[in-house]
Order: structure tokens, then sequence, then C-alpha cells
């Protein structure tokens, strides 16, 4: 029996599989935009066909569907019902600009377009006192206005719903008996006070949730339709795996499926090494995406916005109230298309060439350049070897793309173009690794990068330099890195209940109950899904902040033996300590308020066992696949090419150099050493810049 992780990207469709044996096997395909299932499938028959492995224990998956919906504006008709008077929370918002001097900044368009935000007359108190019971009529006349207007799916958000979601449940089951329209209440996934945020992160799950419910559907058909019954998951944002139904059900919790399974696979690498401070390097044919491992923690945000552009920001985008692992993505890619501007500047990104038509040099239509076309100019990819054989390279081509829309209008050599798309490509990529280190605090001197993607071996080393990072890791799985990251993550559940209370005010026995209840349900749910008892473990979270603060810190600590004195002083403590690792400063002696209980339960899940490479019985020189000339600093240098299943424990390879495989290619710069660990992970010793 086998357990299989496929991660759909915007340019290739990876696979990872391991046999009960510990037999492990990879593909990767391109992907199909049109219908990404069928890149699944072609992904999943390809393995098959190669490791004559027909039993399937398990499936898990990571996928872009619910993040391109809204980036694609492919989302769902919705409408909404509300409290009356607060039909434009959403359009209202808030007064956040992430550029202060543009202009010409715009918000995305609301998710619920007016005509379609109706009003009902019902109001609870925050107390829970019923100001005005729900009239039930306004709610059958909302239903039928709203299905006259072809709507698709309808949010339900009231306004104290978070603490007191009586009269939200009772309207949804109207609509749903009215109308048969799929309902989203707020309360049920999100149980925070602020409504903008909560209606928000409603509209959100409403407005994909048709879109990966029928991608979810259909892929169980189309598995069930070649013989495979294993049960499916899906990788959440926050780095837990869950059934496709509970996925189907809240699709948000999705938007960063891949590269949260990147990062799960990063934070065991530097367990595998023991290295606790990590920077996550994943660079894809789409996009970038680097996050900060600390202790051996992934950071999780219980804030974060969707179609907004670079992550990290607030203002442009949809506020989602979902655990996500705490990312910074922007869309440099191997991808990505290279050109000159109206001003005469060289520009790279953030448009992609993808799977359709691909770079140049695939010679799938392509015509643009792109990262991957300057790197193969420039001799850093083998024409012959690349993805396996599964496709030859066209140099040719590539050089003909930079030499018409980059070395021709800049008045250069394709070479030296070749270089400055790469020099700009890195200085974008560059950014985002600062943002996630050097921006928050955070000294990249004293952290390990972990280079993935089916480009980020490319670019590691080079982009450690300039970052201050002396060690870059190679995994041996780089190039389908997140596919292997979905069989080692944990399965997870995640609840909150807003319970706003002054510290010195707070009854910690009902918080202790209402923790008892969130813990309770995220058991149930695991249980149910097949784990034991004893493989069950949860975390107490607190959102806390000084009285009067208009924002929280969240503290997490390990599941109390009791909530008493103890347990306030822990969390206390912990909230002083991270306010002012954040914010610089603390004040032990002002009040404090705890916001919102949070309860986290994961279960473990049969990870790979580790790799224990044995030392080569050659001399590395003889295990020389060829040399080819690679282009640095203008200067064409002979480099050696290795493939990477012939290095053995303990092989030094000096640059410059290439390392080959299947799914990615390791580029080992000038004056930088690649050492191979007993575990399979290639460690790049990089000097300073």
């Amino acid at each position: 029996m086998t357990r299989v992780g496929i991660d759909i990207g915007g340019t290739f469709t990876d696979l990872f599989a391991v046999a009960d044996s510990g037999r492990t096997w990879s593909a990767k395909v391109l992907t199909t935009p049109a219908n990404p299932a069928d890149g699944l499938l072609e992904v999943l028959d390809r393995w098959q066909a190669a490791s004559g492995e027909p039993e399937v224990r398990e499936i898990v998956h990571a996928t872009t569907v619910a993040t391109n919906a809204v980036l694609e504006g492919k989302t769902a008709q919705l409408g909404l019902v509300t409290t009356a008077r607060f039909r434009d929370v959403l359009e209202i918002g808030r007064h956040q600009r992430r550029d202060l001097y543009n202009l010409f900044l715009e918000k995305p368009p609301v998710l619920v377009p007016r005509e379609r935000r109706l009003e009902v007359r019902e109001r609870i108190g925050a107390d829970g006192s019923i100001i005005e019971p729900l009239q039930v009529t306004d709610v059958v006349q909302a239903a039928h206005r709203l299905k006259a207007l072809g709507t698709e799916a309808v949010v339900v958000a009231f306004l104290h719903s978070y603490a007191h979601p009586q009269h939200e449940r009772e309207a949804a089951d109207v609509i749903t008996r009215e109308t048969g329209l799929p309902v989203v209440a707020s309360h049920a996934v999100c149980r925070e006070y602020r409504e903008y945020e909560r209606f928000s992160t409603a509209a959100v799950h409403a407005a994909v949730l048709p879109r990966v419910a029928t991608y979810v559907s259909e892929i169980g058909s189309k598995l069930t339709a070649r013989g495979v019954t294993a049960p499916l998951s899906v990788m959440q944002s926050s780095g837990g795996m869950a059934p496709a139904a509970t996925v189907a059900r809240e699709p948000a919790s999705i938007v960063e499926s891949g590269p949260a399974a990147g990062v799960i696979a990063a934070a065991e690498v530097g367990r595998r090494l023991g290295v606790s401070n990590v920077i996550s390097f994943d660079m894809g044919g789409t996009s970038t995406k680097a996050t900060l491992i600390r202790d051996g923690h992934v950071t999780i945000n219980n804030d974060y916005e969707i179609g907004g552009g670079v992550h990290g920001g607030f203002g442009t985008g949809y506020p989602l109230r979902t655990p996500v692992i705490d990312l910074v993505e922007i869309g440099t890619g191997g991808g990505s298309i290279a050109g000159v501007d109206a001003a005469g500047s060289l520009v790279v990104g953030p448009g992609s060439a993808g799977a359709e038509p691909g770079p140049a040099c695939y010679g799938r239509g392509g015509v643009r350049p792109t990262t991957t076309d300057a790197n193969a100019v420039l001799g850093r990819l083998r024409s012959d070897r690349f993805a396996g054989g599964h496709i030859r390279l066209d140099v040719d081509a590539a050089r003909r793309a930079v030499a018409e829309h980059v070395a021709a209008p800049l008045g250069m050599s394709v070479e030296r173009a070749a270089e400055g798309i790469l020099a700009l490509a890195g200085a974008q990529m560059g950014r985002a690794l600062e943002l996630v280190s050097v921006a928050r605090g955070h000294d990249p001197r004293q952290f390990v990068m972990v280079a993935f993607g089916g480009a980020g071996p490319m670019h590691a080393a080079d982009l450690a330099r300039e970052l201050g990072c002396r060690r870059v890791v190679i995994p041996p799985e780089a190039g389908v890195q997140s596919a292997r990251g979905l069989l080692v993550a944990e399965a997870r559940r995640d609840s909150s209940s807003a319970m706003l209370s002054a510290e010195v005010d707070l009854d910690l026995a009902a918080a202790g109950r209402r923790y008892a209840d969130l813990r309770d349900q995220g058991v149930r749910e695991l249980r149910a899904a097949g784990f034991s008892a004893d493989a069950i473990s949860a975390r107490l979270g607190v959102d806390v902040r000084y009285q009067g603060q208009a924002y929280e810190v969240a503290v997490w600590l390990d599941e109390p033996a009791a909530f008493d004195d103890t347990l306030r002083q822990a969390v206390n403590q912990e909230f002083h300590r991270e306010h002012a690792r954040l914010h610089g400063h603390r004040d032990e002696a002002a009040a404090i308020e705890w916001v919102t209980l949070r309860a986290s339960v994961t279960a473990r899940t049969t990870r790979p066992r580790p790799t224990e490479l044995a030392p080569a019985a050659e001399p590395l020189i003889d295990r020389r696949l060829a040399v080819q000339p690679m282009i640095w600093a203008g200067e064409s240098l002979e480099a050696p090419v290795f493939a990477r299943e012939r290095l053995g424990r303990d092989d030094r390879v000096h640059g410059p150099a290439l390392v080959i495989q299947d799914q990615t290619t390791l580029v080992v710069p000038p004056a930088a050493l690649a050492h191979v660990q007993a575990t399979g992970d290639i460690v790049l010793e990089v000097s300073a810049a």
C-alpha cells in the first residue's frame, strides 16, 4: 500500500509517493490549466506505470483552485442577508492603504454587489439580549429575491452572531429550505468579533465554495472511475491536512494549500539536520514563496488577505480570518516573462508563461523570454535532462526570445541581457526573503536557507549570498518538495471563540469550559477520520492585547493541566515577551485583555523514513556526466555536470558546477561548495557577498 502526495502548481503538477516498505517515487508533469484534475490524473498514471504499485492507501492533495478563483475573478454570484442597517459593511471595510502615496490605488470589487445585499429585521445585543426578534418573513422574502437575481451562494452575517448565533442559524435554515442554495453562516466559519473581517471571511468561503466543491467532487469521481478508492485529503493553509468533505464545506481554508505543504517539508528538513532556524525558499514556475521557521516552529497567522498582490500587507485584498502559514509570495518564478517597458527599463514578471505555452525553450509555442530561458542561455540548465528528459530544451529558441525582446531593445548582447533578467528576478525574490527575515527583526546570518521547487535550487546560492545566509540546504526531493510535504504534514483542525474580557475580570472556569468544547470538537473530527486517541494532541491559543489596543498578539501554549492562576501568569508572561519581540516594547503594569480563545488539534501521521546515503564507490571525477560552459559575470567558465543520483555521502562539488536530477537543477556558483550529507541533502557552503 502506498501514500501519495500530489501538488498542482501554476506550471507543474508534482507527485511524491511512499510505500509501506519505505520505497519512494516522484514524478512531474506540466499542469493542465483548463482542467487541473487532468494533470493530477496524468501524474498519477505516470507514477503507477513506473512503479507498478496499483494499491493506494491515501491521496493527499494541494491545489490552487480556491486562490485562482479569487485572483481570476471567477467566484460565485453571491447574495448577503444581514442585520438591518449593516448591508454596507463589506463596502466600507477599513481605511488601511498599503500604498499611501498611490493616487490610483483601488480596492478590489466587493464580492457581493449592493443589489444582492439584503437586510432583515433582527438584533441580538453583545450580551445576548434579544433587542429585536428575527422577522422570518423578511428572510423568506430576501431568499426569493436573491434566487430571482441568479444568486449561486448566500452569506448570512448578523451583527453579534460570533457570540450568539441563534438568529443566524435560523435564517440559514430558512434560506436553505426556500432556495436550495448553498449557505455560509458567518459564525460557522469565524467565531470572532469585528464584523467586517467576519463578514469578509464568510463571503470568501461562499465565493469559492461552488468551484471548490465541484473540483473536489470531480477528482473523487475520476479517481473512483480509475479504481482508486483511497480517501482523499487536502492540505489546508495552516499546514495541516483535512478530509476532502471538510474542505468542501470550508473551502477558504485551502487558499495557500501548496505553499503550506512546502513550508512543512522545509521544517522537517531542518529537524533531520538539527537546524531549528530556517528560511524556507520555494521557487516554482509562477511564483516564489518565502517564510521563516523559528526555533523549529512554523509561524501561523490568523489575519490574512487574499487577492491583494504581494502578501504581507493589508488594504487591497479580501480579509480572511483563518489560520494561514505566515509567508510572503511574489509573482516571480521560472516562467516569469521578461521584457522592456515603455520607459526603456527591464521588467520581469509578474506575468508568467505558465504551462501553456511555457518558456520559449520548452518548444511549445512560447516566444517571450522567461527566467528559465535566461538560465538556458547562460548554461545553467542541461537541455537533454530537463524534467527527467520529458522536455528537451531548445536553447536556440531561448536565445532568440531574449535577443528580440530584451537584448535588441536595450542594445546589449544576449548573454548580458540574460544575466540582467536573472539579476532583476533575484532582486525581486531577495525582497521577499528580506520581508520574512530582516524586516521582522531577524538576522539571516543566524538562519539556514532550505531551497526547493522546480527553480529554487538554481537561484538559491546567489540569493543566500546577498541575504547573508552562509548555508543552503537542497533536499533530495527538492523539485517535488511540496508534494513530499503533503505526506509529512499532520492532520489538523483549528477553531476559535471570541471571549473579550479584561484579564482581571476573566472567568477562568468559563474559559476552560469553552476551550474544552473547541478541543473536543477537533478531537471528534480527527477520531472520525480514523486517527487513534494517542496520536492526537492539542494546543491552547489566546489572542491578547493591552487594554485600548486595536490589535492582538497570539500566544500559544501546550494544553494546560487546568485553567487557573498558573495558566493566567503563563499567558501574560508569554504575551509581554512576544509583544516586546514584535513591537520593541512591553508594559507589565498595563491592563491586559484576552480577546479570542483558540484550540489547535493535530494528529500525527506516518512519515517517510529518512534516507541513509552510502559513500560512492568511484571517484567523483569518474562520475561526471559532461562539461559545459556556464556564464558568470560575463565570463564563460567550464563547469562539470553531475547526476544527483550518482552522488554519495561526503562528496564535495566545487563551483561552478551543475547537479541535475529529474525534477530540478542545482546550480553551484563559483566560490561555492556543495557537500552531500548522509541524509541525502546537499548543503551549499556560500561565501559572503
